[in-house]
């Protein structure tokens, strides 16, 4: 296990900029951040409300790194890093009207800078929070209605980024985007329905999704559009309907 000085010189300017999301000058460096409050800005960062005593913003950023990776104790556990996963996602949740994917990421890159420490990766759940931390913070900004969570979640299952590949999975959310007016979710699911992708293919519907974002100015969905009436995919053959999607597809790039 890495000394805590080792730590602390490695991870002291990264955590700066990860938790404050920006340089700060050590003069204006504020005076209140620390682990027992967490909160995050209009711009995604996080911050922290400091109750140490230390005075310089050198020891409040080494209060953080006591705190998210020793825990009070300033000895590392799980517990600490558990309490921590659950705070980011608790602020995240809090402020997605804000900035939530910034905030997601900033919390993504500060976790993976501990979850090589091998005195967490022995313990199976916490190995598992960490792994699973950002598509369960999505999943739940996704559950409670963010349309961009939604989008970012059907594509981490097509894509099968820290997770298994779920068709099912992708469809289920790239649908609830596309219904809450998501451009690149309606081409998708367009795609989706057209070949069968997570659910029965249904070329109606193919139609019913391209037109919704082709009439939004979508591009490729003009071209697939252009492309059902052409052959008769959905829709009744119609060249002249075709001709026209292919002209607005061709004038949209």
């Amino acid at each position: 296990m890495p000394s805590f000085e080792k730590i602390q010189n490695d991870l002291c300017n990264e955590i700066r900029v990860q938790i404050l999301g920006k340089e700060i000058p050590h003069d204006e460096f504020p005076t209140s951040y620390s682990p027992h409050s967490l909160r995050v800005d209009g711009k995604g960062n996080f911050h922290l409300i400091d109750t140490s005593q230390r005075s310089t913003w050198k020891g409040r950023i080494i209060s953080l790194i006591q705190y998210f990776v020793y825990g009070s104790s300033h000895k590392a556990n799980d517990r600490a890093l558990s309490q921590a996963i659950d705070r980011f996602e608790a602020a995240i949740l809090k402020t997605a009207s804000n900035n939530p994917f910034t905030s997601l990421d900033n919390a993504c890159k500060t976790i993976a800078s501990f979850k090589a420490d091998p005195d967490y990766s022995k313990d199976s759940k916490i190995a598992n929070k960490i792994a699973t931390f950002k598509i369960n913070t999505l999943t739940k900004l996704a559950e409670n209605g963010n349309v961009d969570a939604q989008f970012k979640l059907a594509l981490h299952y097509s894509l099968g980024n820290g997770c298994g590949k779920n068709k099912i999975q992708a469809f289920f959310w790239h649908k609830k985007a596309a219904d809450n007016g998501h451009l690149r979710s309606q081409n998708i699911i367009g795609n989706y329905f057209k070949n069968g992708i997570g659910t029965p293919t249904d070329k109606q519907m193919a139609v019913v999704y391209f037109r919704k974002a082709a009439e939004r100015g979508d591009p490729i969905a003009r071209f697939n559009l252009a492309c059902c009436y052409e052959n008769g995919v959905g829709v009744d053959q119609d060249k002249q309907t075709a001709n026209k999607w292919y002209q607005l597809f061709e004038q949209s790039l």
